[in-house]
This record gives C-alpha cells, sequence and structure tokens, in this order.
C-alpha cells in the first residue's frame, strides 16, 4: 500500500478527465471513461465544492483510495494544509456495488487529530471506485488548502500481470537516458543486456550525474536502493536536483514518487509519472562488484592402518562481492586476462555463481613480481616488491601437527657455488637473515588478506670479477606436502633481471696477504688461510693478471 497526495481547492480548472456526470443516481449516467488522471500520481487537481462530481479513482493497474486516520504515513503529514482522512478503516473494495455508501472523514491537524467533520460517498461502477465529496461535507470547512494522501492499490494479479508490462530501450555506455514516449502506463522492465539498471541516488552525483541528467536537472532517488524486495510494489521517494554554480543541489524530495517490484528475478518500475517528463529520468547501471578469492576445505574421512581420521583438502574459488539485491537472478561471466573462461547462473543464490577451481588453472600460481628490471649499485642495495594475489590453502588431517608453509626463493642459475664467484645477495626485509620468504597457507575457517613482501638485494661480489648483469629466478615451493599424499613442488612465478652500474669499483683499492698468511681483499674483508695446497690469491681478467700461491706446513 502506498500513498499520493492530491490537493482540493475551491473551484474546478478545466481538468475534467476526473470527473463524471453530476446527480448521477444509478451507474448508467456515469461516464465509465472518465478516469482520473493515471500518469499524474501527485497532480494538483482542484475538486468543485458545489457540483458534487463523481472522481473516478481507477488507473492502469489498480485503484487510489482514501487512508484512514490510522493508516496515514509520516510522508503524508506536510508543514501546511489539512489531510482528509477516513476515521475507520476502508471498505475492502470486492464488497462495493453500485449502492452509494457514505463514509465518515475528518480534516487532521498537524497532531494527526481529526478538527472537522467530513462526509466521503463511495460506490463502484462498472468495475471502477467513484468518491464524492457532497457540497454539505465542506459546509464546516473554510479552508483553501484541503489534501488526500490516496493510498495506491496495485491489483492482485502481481507479475502474472504480463499485459502492462513492457521493456526499457537499449543502454548507452552504461545509462540510459528518455526521450518523449519511451516511458509508458504500466510496469518498465529495465533488465537489459544482462544488466540491472537503476534509478541514481546521491551516492551517484560525482559519477554519473554529467551523463545521466542530460540537461543538468531531473530526479534521483532520495534514500538508497533497497536491497530486499518481492512482488509487493515499493514506494521511493524522488528529489529534484539541479546544477548550481558546478555542483548539484537537490530542492525538494516531497511528493514525487516511483514505484518498484521483484518478478522473476528482475526489477519493474512504474514510472507513469514521468510519461510526459521522459527527459527528467534516467536510469544506471551500478558495476561495483569485487572479486574476491577464499580458500575452502573438503573434509574426507579415511582410515590409515585402522585408524580412523579427517583429511582437510584445500580448494580455491572466487566470489562476486557487490551490493546484491536478495531475489534477484544474476549471471557472472569470468575471464582470466580477458579470455573468456565460464559463465555460472543464473541464479539468486551466489554459491552458483562462484568461479571454481576446476576453471582455475590459467591463474598460475598466485604471485606477482612487480618489477622485472632493477638498477643495482655494488655500493647499494635495491629493493623488489613480490604481491601474493592468490590465498593458499593447507592439505592436513587431524592427527598430525600440520606443515602450512610454502616459500618464495630466488636463484642465480648462472652462479656457481663457490665464494669467490660473482653473485647476489637476497634478504627478506621482513625476516632478516633469510634468503627466502614463507608464505602462510590457510587452514579451514581461516581468513585471508593480499599481502605483498619485500626483499633487499646487495651484491656479493667479493673478488670482483666485473660482472654487470644477473638473471634471478623466482620460484614458490610448495612444502606443506607429505610423503604419502602430496610430494613437494616448485613452481616459477616470474624472474628480475639485475644490472650492476658500478662494477669497476675495484680500482685502486689494495689487497694483501703477509705472514703465515693474513689476508685482506679489496672490499675491505679480512680472511685466514692455515690449510696446504695451491690458491689464487688475485686475478684481474682486464689485465689477464694472476697470482698464485703455495703453502706448505
Amino acid at each position: 500500500m502506498d500513498a499520493h497526495i492530491v490537493w482540493i481547492g475551491l473551484f474546478l480548472i478545466g481538468l475534467k478527465m476526473g470527473l463524471s456526470v453530476a446527480d448521477s443516481t444509478d451507474c448508467n449516467g456515469i461516464n465509465m471513461y472518465a478516469y482520473y488522471n493515471p500518469s499524474s500520481y501527485y497532480y494538483n487537481w482542484y475538486i468543485s465544492l458545489y457540483d458534487n462530481w463523481w472522481y473516478n479513482m481507477t488507473f492502469w493497474g489498480g485503484y487510489v483510495q482514501i487512508p484512514s486516520k490510522e493508516n496515514v504515513g509520516t510522508e503524508c503529514q506536510l508543514d501546511w494544509g489539512t489531510l482528509i482522512a477516513l476515521k475507520d478503516k476502508h471498505p475492502d473494495i470486492s464488497t462495493i456495488s453500485d449502492d452509494i455508501v457514505t463514509l465518515p472523514a475528518c480534516g487532521l491537524n498537524q497532531n494527526g487529530k481529526c478538527e472537522d467533520d467530513i462526509v466521503v460517498e463511495m460506490r463502484k461502477c462498472h468495475g471502477h471506485l467513484f468518491y464524492r465529496f457532497p457540497e454539505q461535507s465542506f459546509n464546516v470547512l473554510d479552508r483553501w488548502d484541503l489534501y488526500i494522501c490516496f493510498d495506491r492499490i496495485y491489483s492482485n494479479s502481481g507479475c502474472n500481470d504480463t499485459e502492462h508490462v513492457y521493456q526499457t530501450k537499449n543502454e548507452n555506455g552504461g545509462i540510459i537516458n528518455f526521450e518523449f514516449g519511451d516511458i509508458k502506463n504500466g510496469w518498465m522492465n529495465a533488465f537489459v543486456n544482462g544488466k540491472q539498471f537503476l534509478p541514481p541516488s546521491k551516492d551517484d552525483e560525482d559519477e554519473v550525474f554529467n551523463e545521466c541528467l542530460q540537461y543538468q536537472y531531473g530526479y534521483i532517488l532520495q534514500e538508497p536502493f533497497p536491497n530486499v524486495l518481492s512482488e509487493t510494489p515499493v514506494r521511493l521517494s524522488m528529489c529534484w536536483v539541479h546544477e548550481k554554480y558546478g555542483d548539484y543541489e537537490t530542492n525538494t524530495c516531497s511528493d514525487i514518487y516511483i514505484y518498484t517490484r521483484l518478478c522473476n528475478g528482475q526489477l519493474q518500475f512504474d514510472f507513469s509519472y514521468f510519461a510526459t517528463w521522459s527527459d527528467f529520468l534516467c536510469l544506471v547501471h551500478r558495476n561495483n562488484v569485487k572479486v574476491k578469492p577464499e580458500i575452502g576445505h573438503k573434509i574426507l574421512n579415511t582410515e590409515d592402518n585402522g585408524k580412523l581420521r579427517k583429511v582437510y583438502s584445500p580448494f580455491l574459488q572466487y566470489r562476486c562481492e557487490s551490493d546484491i539485491l536478495d531475489g534477484v537472478t544474476y549471471i557472472t561471466k569470468w575471464y582470466i586476462n580477458g579470455t573468456f573462461q565460464v559463465q555460472m547462473g543464473p541464479s539468486s543464490n551466489q554459491d552458483e555463481l562462484l568461479f571454481k577451481e576446476d576453471f582455475l588453472s590459467a591463474l598460475g600460481p598466485g604471485y606477482e613480481v612487480k618489477d622485472d628490471s632493477i638498477t643495482l649499485s655494488k655500493s647499494g642495495s635495491a629493493t623488489v616488491d613480490i604481491e601474493q594475489t592468490i590465498p593458499k590453502g593447507c592439505y592436513y588431517t587431524d592427527d598430525e601437527e600440520p606443515n602450512c608453509e610454502e616459500r618464495i626463493t630466488f636463484e642465480d642459475e648462472s652462479s656457481v657455488p663457490d665464494m669467490c664467484t660473482g653473485k647476489l645477495r637476497v634478504q627478506n626485509i621482513a625476516d632478516v637473515g633469510n634468503p627466502f620468504v614463507k608464505i602462510k597457507s590457510l587452514k579451514k575457517d581461516e581468513q585471508w588478506t593480499s599481502t605483498t613482501h619485500r626483499i633487499m638485494l646487495t651484491t656479493a661480489d667479493s673478488t670482483y670479477d666485473d660482472a654487470t648483469d644477473f638473471d634471478l629466478q623466482v620460484y614458490v615451493t610448495d612444502t606443506t606436502g607429505h610423503d604419502k599424499r602430496r610430494s613437494v613442488r616448485s613452481e616459477t612465478i616470474g624472474a628480475i633481471h639485475v644490472t650492476v652500474t658500478d662494477n669497476d669499483r675495484h680500482r685502486n683499492k689494495r689487497c694483501y696477504s703477509h705472514v703465515d698468511p693474513h689476508m685482506r681483499t679489496v672490499d675491505g674483508l679480512y680472511y685466514e688461510a692455515q690449510e696446504e695446497g695451491n690458491y689464487t690469491l688475485y686475478r684481474n681478467k682486464r689485465y689477464q693478471t694472476e697470482v698464485v700461491t703455495f703453502h706448505i706446513a
């Protein structure tokens, strides 16, 4: 049940579309085609106090009726004027015949109390509801500001009434603008090309107003769109906005309404008020969807050597997070790097719209190296970020201590495992001393947030063999496996090319060896060597120079 306001004045001013023949005592004398204006829910139509006209309250989808004073909504109470309401509950329209029924009414003051008695006459002719306000009913009222806040009653056919449903026009860049004739009397289906369109609200001001409101003025929703809807129509208040000094200013939100309902998972709107004001209204598609990865676990009951245990086997899936409306049917189309993978739905159940692990092989290991080429000075350091984009699930049982860990490792495949060979040092900034990054994998019901890991690179070129370029391979190693269930595996997640800028800084440096012997390298490190054998003390590739020593006991 919804409401709209009609004003009652002292003179009839040219709006006889809502009137019938005066003083008819039976239905044959009433013009059944003289309807109350169906497109003007809040049109200021006037009733003469002295001509006893019958007013047909039928509109295309039902009828409007005077509310009882107990059912007058707060939105009907204005700061001025006298509201007319019935003293008792309105009779069921199915019980009304062509016989005239007299209903006691009154004028409500600002506190909702009856002040003046008014008589309303009612009857049903040709299936339509008619009201009349006899002349004597207004003798006690010396007012110009009487109004009725009608309840709007739709027919009981609900979504089965397809006769009064029409399709909206096609979108243009996520916006639907209307022209004269686009909006009709009826329910507009605003589901187009797999997208649900809604009237804009104040929250959309910065994003859509310049495109949605063609003339820098029009109507928007006063409140955020409701999340729960059904076949029962719901009234939504509209506000008039216009551009002023570059910003949009809201004027009035008190007397214009639209109606919406949910039919077969799609929203329908009664925009009939705007049938002659189409360019004051527009619709938008809100694309505020966020994709969230999550880990679930399948629980398997197994037996091992006569002992029962539970095995927790992880799986990965993706979920769309958005302002999903209850009962609305959705379709999700999933893409990886622009390549279509699978369509899920239509469904109103979020769990049936998930992107499941069966389709996720193209995602890779779930890490991104943020910078694959860096410059490094031998006298300095450089950092590289690695972002974990996908959560990892832990495979474990309930009878053992789980090892829920992966590791990101780094390897220069051209490096020779010799302390005197040029190489790079890798250090985990968050875990000083470790040349790798530990990644926690999730057990059942544990939550995950995206994490960025940072490493620091320096040179370990102790003999300055003048290497200028390094290629550091980055791997992720799964260490959560168990010999009976899963082997340890590694995957490449990227590579980092490192260019050393000052590889000749060894020039004019001094190294030496003396006594038994004690040595100092050109980069300032000290060594002791009391082992027998031949040793390369110094080598310079540029000048083909080499010093070899022989140690004996």
